[in-house]
């Protein structure tokens, strides 16, 4: 299960570390998006152009179809 909320840790990867994010697991082309997973919350994170935001699993699946078949 992951967490709604995030953790310091997935939340320093944007704030204070920019190049130490974790690995990219997947892309969405159209909507110029990219989802990411913290290590140690299990959070998902989607990154675009201008932001990165926590997201729930269920919206991951529903952005990133191909990544959870």
């Amino acid at each position: 299960m992951s967490s709604i909320a995030g953790c310091e840790i997935c939340a320093n990867f944007w704030l204070k570390y920019p190049k130490k994010q974790p690995y990219r697991l997947a892309e969405n082309s159209p909507l110029q998006m990219l989802l990411y997973q913290c290590e140690p919350c299990k959070s998902f994170w989607t990154a675009d152009l201008r932001t990165a935001r926590v997201i729930t699993s269920e919206k991951a699946k529903e952005l990133f179809p191909n990544h959870f078949k």
